[in-house]
């Protein structure tokens, strides 16, 4: 049922997207958006009955470092553990009418690697977003970065700074998802190339320890470069951000179609 709530809800959008440009032309429909936006929020309300509750999806999404542990910071000062946790919120404000959503961490206070992935897997979570920032010594370096976990280096080497009890049955947990999680990060790309302002680099797949052991399809998000003062600027825009939220919303509600669809 949640899946095709998520299904009308997104035919709606297109449809409101198509009517705009046509009522721009046509000032007698002006009052039409206002309608349309009600019919939307009408959809969407429909997967906040209590009967429905217990059928939705379970979204995790970690945003990076917290306490002590600041991230990359910009020429301002501006932390990445700040940015990462405003966008988290921003993004479960965009999926908590049709999902059920959870953060590794609601305030400021640190979760070792090993923490975030178990706290997902403890929340039997269906999807895992792990956000942050990059930076690098060159202050041209920016863009958006997504990346999901490279199978083929989940070894014994591979496991630094991790902290994982049992290391093998660690490593092979999200083994299982590496396909589904590719297609989660590709949905991403495709969606926030829609935005003009950070470029979005191709998806990679490699071996970091924030997602190993994640017992479902999970990727991580780098958006923007903190250490950019262009894109720290960006990146510090409530405006921006809410735009990012709703792109990355979008991209979840798509992959959760296409993984319905399949055979």
């Amino acid at each position: 049922m949640p899946i095709l709530i998520i299904g009308l809800i997104n035919q709606v959008k297109a449809t409101a997207k198509k009517m705009k440009k046509f009522i721009k032309k046509n000032s007698i429909l002006k009052k039409l958006p206002v309608i349309i936006f009600s019919l939307v929020l009408m959809v969407a309300g429909i997967a906040q009955t209590p009967a429905m509750a217990e059928n939705l999806l379970k979204i995790v999404i970690d945003p990076g470092h917290g306490g002590l542990d600041h991230g990359v910071k910009g020429k301002t000062g501006f932390a990445e553990k700040n940015f990462t946790i405003t966008v988290a919120r921003l993004l479960e404000e965009n999926l908590k009418n049709r999902y059920k959503v959870v953060l590794t961490r609601s305030d400021d206070y640190h979760l070792a690697l090993d923490q975030r992935a178990s706290a997902a897997n403890s929340e039997k979570a269906d999807i895992m977003i792990s956000i942050h920032s990059c930076g690098g010594i060159r202050l041209g370096t920016g863009g958006i970065f997504i990346y999901y976990l490279k199978v083929s280096e989940t070894k014994e080497g591979a496991f630094l700074n991790s902290g994982a009890a049992d290391r093998k049955d660690w490593a092979t947990l999200q083994e299982a998802y590496a396909e589904k999680s590719r297609v989660l990060a590709e949905k991403f790309k495709k969606n926030l190339k829609t935005q003009e302002q950070l470029t979005v680099h191709n998806v990679r797949a490699v071996p970091l320890a924030n997602l190993k052991g994640a017992d479902m399809p999970a990727i991580i998000i780098e958006a923007g470069c903190l250490t950019n003062p262009t894109e720290e600027k960006l990146l510090k825009d409530k405006g921006f951000l809410n735009s990012l939220a709703a792109l990355m919303a979008e991209s979840i509600d798509e992959y959760v179609l296409a993984m319905d669809q399949q055979p």
